[in-house]
């Protein structure tokens, strides 16, 4: 299979850099929760490398529902995903937010990861926080006055994923950040930042500016599924979570993911979750109310 950049003319990479935002600025930031204190990210324009230093919480997001987390681990959540955290103790939890990687080399890795010879099966997980990358993370604390700083940010946000790299064998860092993984890793930016802001694959193929047999051939090569489908799993992970997680009314969550109609929406979550909407939101809350933690 040749390089999938060859599929991709001057204007296209032109169009998908500027979409994609390269010149957006990863930031670390510290949050805190106290005991039984849920909260509900907003904003979903980021990669999330979430860090936990102190505490235990219950994640739920668009990649898993009812994870809990320990002191020590950490975790990912890709751009576009719902997460909410929910205090079970007192919490202190570093955030790294990206659009996109800016070193080179972090790129180079990405890439690499997506040639190596094995099958992943992924599923949204916490990993432990090993010691060195554990100490700079509570060094980061000392140092709240420099947090503003736009050089200070760029360089230990580039030593925190230097860190990931040297501590991690790629077949654990391609278990953590399979969703943002790949052969033309602006290609999938692109996608993951704009599936859910159009109407249709063919507004998606227009944005993009590559013909529709060449966006396809992409998509294919990077997603390994046709759009339409890849696209309609991804809804059904945003679904299951607000079902699960939200109060929002059937038909604002039904109009927000493109259906038109009730009985639409009602075969589509048959199809994913083999149940009505009613059903599935009746089904997904008592599971969550049945978890111990």
């Amino acid at each position: 299979m040749p390089n999938s950049s060859k599929h991709i003319h001057s204007k296209a990479v032109e169009l998908i850099e500027q979409s994609t935002g390269s010149g957006s600025i990863a930031r670390l930031r510290e949050y805190k929760l106290r005991a039984e204190e849920i909260s509900h990210s907003t904003d979903r324009s980021y990669n999330l490398i979430v860090f936990l230093v102190e505490g235990v919480m219950v994640v739920n997001s668009s990649e898993g529902l009812g994870r809990i987390v320990r002191q020590g681990e950490f975790f990912f959540i890709p751009i576009s995903s719902y997460v909410s955290y929910q205090a079970l103790s007192s919490c202190r939890f570093l955030i790294f937010s990206f659009e996109r990687l800016e070193s080179t080399c972090d790129l180079a890795y990405l890439r690499e990861l997506s040639q190596l010879p094995v099958q992943v099966e992924y599923q949204f997980h916490a990993v432990a926080i090993r010691k060195p990358l554990l100490h700079f993370l509570k060094e980061l604390a000392g140092f709240k006055q420099m947090m503003n700083d736009v050089e200070y940010q760029r360089v230990k946000c580039e030593e925190c994923f230097y860190l990931l790299r040297s501590l991690y064998s790629q077949e654990e860092m391609l278990n953590i950040f399979y969703p943002i993984v790949g052969k033309s890793v602006d290609f999938r930016l692109f996608v993951l930042k704009n599936y859910l802001n159009v109407k249709n694959i063919h507004k998606m193929v227009e944005l993009s500016g590559l013909k529709r047999k060449t966006f396809d051939r992409l998509f294919n090569y990077e997603f390994g599924l046709p759009p339409y489908q890849w696209v309609l799993r991804q809804k059904a992970k945003h679904i299951r979570y607000e079902l699960s997680e939200t109060d929002e009314q059937m038909q604002d969550i039904m109009r927000k993911y493109g259906f038109q109609i009730a009985p639409h929406f009602t075969r589509f979550c048959r199809e994913y979750f083999d149940a009505t909407p009613l059903e599935a939101r009746k089904r997904l809350r008592m599971e969550k109310a049945q978890l111990q933690y």
